[in-house]
This record gives C-alpha cells, structure tokens and sequence, in this order.
C-alpha cells in the first residue's frame, strides 16, 4: 500500500512539473490564449489593476515546443481600469515567472503555497499588443452572487471580515486586524475551513432531525438528515469558491456522514483515518500546507484528549479543555511552520469561537437568504453581525495589548521533547509518567536561544527581495540595519519576513533598530515592526514621513563608536546633502578584531569617494553588502579595492525590473576573486564575522523542493 501511495504521489509530482512554466522562459513575453476562471479583485496599489486567476486554453504551448499538460493555471496581474468578464477567454502577451516567495526562516512561503494549490506561475498582461477577447464570458452564479454581497456590505466597517467569513474573500482584512488575529491565535477564524463547513453541517443535521416526521420510513429519515446535513456544507463551501481548506473539511465531514449512512459503528479515528487517506488521495500536495497538518492534528488532539470525558463538567469547562487540548497539540506544528503561539489564545478562542460559530456565522448566512430573497431586506441582520464582529474585534483588541507571542524553539531535541510533553499531557488521569511533562515543558519555556560567542558576530542577511533587511547579532546584543520593503497595497516585509526570522532565532526584543534611509525598499513599515518587537533605541539616516514618534530617534551621524560584547561597531562619513536620498545612507562597519562586514546602504559613487578619502585602507572589510543592491552606480573600482571584500553579497529581487546587480558590477567583483552571493538565489544567507573573517553559517534554499531549481553553496568557505 505504501508502494502504491508513494507512486501515486510522484505521478502527480511528475505531473505539476510538466504543467510549471519553463524557467528560461520567466520574463519573456509570451502570447498565450487563457479563460478567467474567478471572480477579479481590483487592487488600488500600483495605480489599481484586477488580479484573478487564468487557465490556459487546450493546446498552448509556452513558446515554440514546451506544451504543457492539462490546463495550467496562473494568477495574473491586468493594470486595467475596467474588470474582464469570468469566463471569458482572452488572447494577450503574458510575462510570467515561476512560483516563488521569500526564502527565510518562519517567513511563509508563497511560492511553495501557490505550488501545493495549484498554480504553474504568475505574472501580468502587457499593454503591446492589447489583449484581445475571443469569446464573451458570463459570470457563474456564485460569482453574480459574490458581486451582489460586496455591494451590499460596502457600507458596513466590519465588511472585510464579513465577506470573509461568507465567500473566503479575506482582501478587506486589513493588516493591523492580521496582526491582532496572529497575536491572539484567531487567525484560523477568518479561513473558512473544518470548523466552518462543521457548524454549517451540524446545523444541517439539526434542520434534518426537525424534520424526520415527515418522512415516513425509518431509514429515510436517517438519508434525509445527512442528506441535509451533507447539503448544507456542500452549498457552504461551493459559496467559498470550493477552495482547498473547504474541499479538505467537506471530505472529513463526508467520511463521518458515509460511516453513519452505512449504520455502522466506527471509532473515530476510524473516521479520522479514511478523511486522511481520501484528502490525500485528492489533494497530493496537501502535506505542503500548513492548514492540512493543523486540521488533522488538532482533530486528533480532540479526540485523544476528549475521549471519554464528554460529560464531564460544564459547556464552559469542556471548552475550556478542548481549547487547552488543541492549543498544546498544535505547539510543535506552530513551531514547524514558522508560527508563534499565542499566550492569549485559549481565552480569546473560548469567547471569539462560540462568537462566530453560534452568533455571527449564522447572521452573516440567515442575511445572505435575505438579500438573495426579494422583497427582504437584510439591512437589519447585516447590522447585527456587524455589531458582532465589532464587540468580538474590542475584545480581541483587549488582548493584544498585552502581546506575548512566544516561539517554541526549533531544534531536533527540542522538537522531540514538545512532542513527548504533548503526548504526555494529552493522556487520561492516572496514566504513570503522566507529571513528567512538567519538566518538560518548563525545560521549552526556558530553552536558550542558540547566540554566538563573546567576540563574534553572526549577519543575517534577510531575503526580502528588492530591499535590504540585515539583522546583526552578538552574545547579547541585536541590531537591525534596514526592514526591506513596503508597498502601497499594505504588503510589507517587516510583518512577513524581518519579525519572523527574528522570533525564530528565539529573540523578542531589539536594542537598536536602525533606517539607513528614507527609501521604501529600505525604511519598509517600521510601525508593523514595533507592534511586534520593542525595540530599545532607533537610528536614522534622516527623517521620513510618518517616522514613528513612540521611538527615541538619533542620527547616525552624531552616533559614537560603540562595543557589545567585544564586537565593535562604528558609523562612519557623513551625508551627502546633494546626493539625494541614496547618498544619505548610513554606512555601518562592524568589527570583531578578526574579521570586519560593511554595510553601506544605496550609497553611490560620489559617497563611495568621499569615504575613500577619509578612510582610506581602513575600509578594508572581510564581509560587504553590496553598495545600492549592485547597481552600476555603486561599487566603483577605487571602492571595491579599498575594501577588498572575500565575500560581496547583492541583496536583490529575483529577475527584478532594475537588473540589479549589474553585470559591470559583477565583473568587477569577479575580477577580484570575492565570492558573489544574491540572495533571490541564497535566499536568507546568515555570516559569522570572527577569528577566520566572514565564514557562511547557513542559507535559507540549502534545502529545496523537488519543483525548485538546485541551489550550490554560494561560497567555497561555506559550513558543510
């Protein structure tokens, strides 16, 4: 059996990877006919353009001879002011890329998510030639539908979690509200998925109980409630989109509907294992998503901890061990996957559950009979949820403001023991060694965070794309150089990489926090940054709009030198006042005695220069991050041989518009034999600056998926 599953999975496996867009043709223009298979969201960044998602026509082909299999599936950009009909199909010059994210430790991965759901890349329609539509589209009922509650709820301040919790629509979330929900572990709420499509189905075999008098014959009676019942979540997650944490719940609850339909008895891990083996036998890649090991674990958790004990106590007090349960078990798979674990999640979850499962879920569904009734208006019922979700936000609110996202540390040993102590605490009164998950769990609680010696310096340098992001850390000490990007659409790095990488390393504070300058792709959103970390002191290059007041601000330039245990850290120059914002840049030299790094910002020529001739050789640094991401209007050859790096890395995205680093640049380098590493390639690349110089400690693509192209070591003194 085993033999079977593995040959079916690389059958699929083998199958996605005929359907993934040739990696020699990422960026080129390509002309490729396609069908709109879902509804366009308009984005206002950017200038505003609609996103959706697209799948080839039969028989195209990527250029001349790649033809994929199937119909390949892409989610593509249109910078457009008027939305393309669903079901349309279209003509256009597409340029595409691969699916990929950001590489880093805890930060989520998009490109492995956009793999596991389907998609063969992503990218955008050109303007020349315009597309052109070949057949007029009609859009689905669910679509005309979904149309029809967003005009309905626009009036509403709670609308992006109501169309949510109704469509699977989560783009009117906002990022504070992102926050809130990771730090109360609530997350989960906004996703529609097992506990979802389970209250809808329950309220299904309710409706069919009621009604089993009208049925005559016993066994009708049992075919109408899970016919009901089965109804009921089907049409629930059809309203979704049919998206795969639905299609996943539908496929559990349709495992414990057809063992009741059969009368027979089973336990339920029977249940719990035939829902595993037909979600994988539908979904391959499912293991690839992080709500797949959650929704099983946390299932399994409930019925080995819940067993036996379902009329012990109150409704509150059986809550309250069920919250407990789920909480624990899923500590290990929060840590794996890059998450935190709440401290305020059990009782956020025993008042925001019962919230939405029995008040606002079933307004939000008995509003949408209304608006879809005419005649009916549900103005009232949408006023109500509304109202709802505003006291179950204060509340969560509450909460949050007493922070306290811890992260369970991730090693092997460490991993181990969380799942013992998980095992242990899950088991029944009485059992011997039961009292031995206490020290266990104090031993994770206070599990040291793995630091460098005194005298030495470990650089992280984070893959944020087109931006720079480098944490420095020492013994006891933790500083920042620069959060990456932010972007107009609320996107930012600081929220998705910066904070994550630095939770896993087991760190929740930083001493200094420093903004080389105002650029975006350097600033980034320092407010997300402070909402999640306290830092100590702020750094600037100069001020921007919307600096945060809540931090004590000083320049570089008026900075001293300073040591943290033994390593030594120094600004040097001063700005450019005519050099615009690049040369502005803060310019940070770190010192072991051994070994030194610099990091220069987007400095550029003229700055390189006038740091030449105040410095001088004392320039000279093992490590470089490369001046402006290597652009050609950095990194002069005076610069390069003043500093002599053995190791230059160019932080940059990956098959970026601005071509950074420059091939000229490259040369240069090269031609001083300094080992090169970018990091869209590297991703998150961390250094250790000690007695033998800047030496590779690890990088976050060392280890790949099967569909990701193979990466080297990017240096010859990389750590085996």
């Amino acid at each position: 059996m085993c033999c079977v599953g593995a040959l079916y999975a690389s059958l699929h496996g083998h199958w996605r990877l005929a359907q993934l867009l040739p990696a020699a043709l990422e960026k080129q223009d390509l002309s490729l006919r396609f069908e709109i298979v879902s509804l366009p969201e308009r984005r206002e960044a950017s200038g505003g353009y609609y996103r959706f998602d697209a799948r080839l026509l039969p028989g195209q082909c990527y250029g001349d001879q790649v033809c994929p299999p199937g119909r390949p599936k892409f989610r593509l950009n249109w910078y457009t002011d008027t939305p393309p009909q669903p079901g349309s199909h279209w003509q256009a010059q597409l340029r595409l890329r691969q699916p990929r994210g950001y590489a880093s430790p805890g930060a989520f991965d998009y490109g492995r998510w956009l793999f596991a759901r389907g998609y063969s890349g992503l990218g955008y329609l050109r303007d020349t030639p315009a597309p052109r539509q070949i057949r007029a589209g009609a859009a689905s009922l669910r679509q005309q539908w979904v149309e029809q509650l967003r005009g309905a709820l626009a009036p509403y301040a709670n609308q992006g979690l109501m169309r949510a919790l109704l469509f699977a629509d989560r783009e009117g979330i906002s990022p504070v509200q992102w926050r809130q929900f990771s730090a109360t572990g609530t997350s989960h709420l906004m996703a529609i998925s097992g506990m979802h499509i389970g209250m809808v189905l329950s309220w299904g075999l309710a409706l069919g109980w009621f009604t089993r008098l009208l049925v005559p014959h016993a066994r009708w009676r049992l075919w109408l409630t899970l016919g009901l019942g089965a109804a009921s979540a089907t049409s629930y997650a059809w309203l979704a989109g049919f998206t795969l944490p639905t299609q996943r719940a539908l496929i559990m609850a349709g495992s414990a509907l057809l063992l009741l339909a059969q009368r027979r008895f089973a336990s339920p891990w029977s249940a719990w294992s035939l829902a595993l083996l037909l979600v994988l036998i539908w979904q391959p890649l499912a293991a690839h998503q992080a709500g797949f090991w959650m929704s099983f674990i946390a299932v399994a958790c409930l019925i080995g901890g819940l067993q036996g004990m379902r009329t012990v106590g109150g409704h509150w007090q059986q809550g309250l061990r069920a919250q407990t349960v789920v909480v624990l078990g899923l500590v290990p798979v929060l840590a794996l996957w890059g998450f935190g674990v709440s401290l305020w999640a059990i009782p956020a979850n025993l008042i925001a559950i019962p919230a939405v499962a029995l008040c606002i879920l079933p307004l939000l569904i008995i509003g949408l009979i209304a608006e879809l009734c005419p005649g009916v208006s549900a103005a009232p019922v949408w006023t109500l949820a509304d109202q709802a979700l505003g006291l179950m936000q204060r509340w969560l609110s509450y909460l949050a403001e007493f922070g306290g996202v811890w992260q369970a540390p991730v090693t092997g040993l460490s991993m181990l023991i969380a799942v013992v102590a998980v095992i242990l605490l899950l088991m029944p009164r009485g059992v011997p060694g039961r009292l031995l998950a206490l020290p266990m769990v104090v031993a994770l609680l206070y599990w040291p965070a793995e630091r460098p010696p005194p005298g030495r310096v470990w650089l992280h340098v984070l893959d944020v794309g087109q931006g720079l992001s480098v944490w420095a850390q020492t013994a006891r000490h933790n500083l920042l150089f620069d959060l990456g990007p932010a972007y107009d659409s609320g996107f930012n790095t600081a929220d998705t990489v910066v904070v994550p990488a630095i939770r896993r390393g087991g760190i929740d504070q930083l001493d200094t926090l420093v903004i080389s300058h105002a650029d975006t792709d350097h600033r980034g959103d320092s407010e997300a940054l402070l909402a999640s970390l306290p830092v100590a002191r702020g750094v600037a290059g100069e001020p921007w709009p919307g600096q945060p007041e809540t931090l004590p601000w000083v320049s570089c330039y008026h900075l001293p030198v300073w040591q943290w245990d033994g390593v030594v850290f120094r600004f040097l120059g001063s700005p450019l006042i005519d050099g615009g914002n690049n040369n502005r840049s803060c310019v940070l030299h770190i010192e072991t005695g051994q070994g030194a790094a610099l990091i220069p910002g987007d400095i550029e020529a003229s700055r390189e220069a006038a740091l030449l001739a105040r410095y001088g050789q004392d320039l000279a640094s093992d490590l470089l991050i490369a001046p402006h991401h290597g652009s050609k209007t950095s990194s002069t050859e005076d610069f390069i041989d003043a500093v002599a790096p053995s190791v230059v890395v160019f932080s940059a995205g990956y098959k970026h518009a601005y071509g950074h680093p420059a091939e000229a640049v490259v040369a240069r380098y090269q031609r001083r034999n300094a080992c090169q590493i970018n990091t869209a390639y590297s991703g998150t690349v961390t250094f250790e600056l000690g007695d033998s110089g800047a030496r590779v400690r690890n990088w976050s693509r060392r280890h790949r998926y099967y569909w990701e192209a193979k990466s080297s070591p990017p240096c010859a003194k990389a750590e085996p």
